[in-house]
């Protein structure tokens, strides 16, 4: 489920209750991830079938992991969250990858749960609804980005003509003109 207003941040929550624990952690981790990438994703120049690429199953920024350093990396959030956002995905990965019974009161979980800062300011009682205040902080900052983010410039194609101008002026061994038409043709988009 996206969620994309407060209505379904309200649809969504409920959907986390209904969860077990694990399903919650699973879930909530999911949601994060996407959120993430969406974010990440409005940093890049308009190019949707390369930013598919990078941030696709088998690309660069396929993982959670990755997400997160280069979220922090663009100044999406500060370290505290980045340090959360790595406690989250420890606890996704808990869940995902132990075979045993877990829940958010088990000893490693609840650990790392207390360790959550994003939303200290709201207290809240056990380790699930912490992670869940936390994941609803965490959701906002990103929706936060996502709403101011705006392409930087999309690169444009160079004609045959700039092309060619900028081989003669090349040879001709006047490099200062070459910087002035760079930066005039940067100037202008």
């Amino acid at each position: 489920m996206k969620i994309e207003s407060y209505h379904d941040t309200g649809k969504f929550l409920q959907m986390l209750s209904k969860e077990s624990d694990r399903g919650c952690a699973l879930i909530a981790a999911a949601a994060i991830d996407n959120r993430l990438a969406e974010a990440i994703g409005k940093h890049f120049v308009d190019n949707k079938d390369v930013s598919s690429k990078v941030l696709g199953q088998s690309g660069p920024l396929a993982t959670f992991s990755a997400r997160i350093d280069v979220g922090y990396l663009l100044g999406l959030y500060p370290l505290s969250t980045h340090r959360d956002l790595h406690l989250m995905r420890k606890i996704r990965n808990e869940f995902g990858h132990v075979a045993e019974e877990l829940t958010f009161e088990s000893a490693a979980i609840a650990g790392r749960c207390s360790e959550l800062r994003s939303a200290v300011d709201i207290p809240v009682p056990g380790s699930r609804n912490r992670y869940v205040a936390n994941l609803f902080f965490i959701i906002g900052t990103l929706d936060a980005c996502i709403q101011k983010a705006v392409h930087l410039y999309e690169m444009k194609e160079v004609t045959d003509d700039e092309r060619r101008e900028a081989n003669a002026i090349v040879e001709s061994g006047s490099f200062d003109t070459v910087r002035q038409k760079l930066f005039a043709s940067v100037a202008r988009d």
